[in-house]
């Protein structure tokens, strides 16, 4: 079920709409599913790009924390930490679906250009 609403939030063309879907897929996701959709969601390259442009750079960086503190965990307590840390990982994904949200147009994230110095 899980899968079948990210698809179909990911094949919408319109922000609003994609966004709308995402994030109620979110909120019925299992704290697992919230967690581990991270990279299919936001491949390296639309990370990179963000970074690049110097936007939602606050999100990305609590998204990816929450990925560094996992692989830093005992093996043993792997398992049990999207549960343990589901409220900082949830709300850390809406608000880098929210952030990435503005950036979207017409089916594609548009970032801006990076400013030379």
């Amino acid at each position: 079920m899980f899968k079948a609403a990210v698809d179909s939030a990911m094949s919408q063309p319109v922000a609003d709409d994609r966004t709308r879907l995402l994030l109620g897929a979110m909120r019925g996701g299992t704290d697992s599913e919230v967690f581990f959709v991270f990279p299919l969601l936001f491949p390296r390259r639309i990370i990179d790009g963000a970074q690049n442009a110097h936007v939602c750079v606050a999100e990305i960086s609590s998204s990816m924390d929450n990925g560094k503190e996992y692989l830093a965990t005992a093996p043993a307590e792997q398992e049990d930490f999207p549960h343990v840390h589901a409220k900082k990982i949830r709300s850390d994904t809406v608000r880098l679906i929210t952030c990435l949200d503005q950036y979207y147009a017409n089916g594609q994230l548009r970032f801006p250009s990076p400013q030379s110095n």
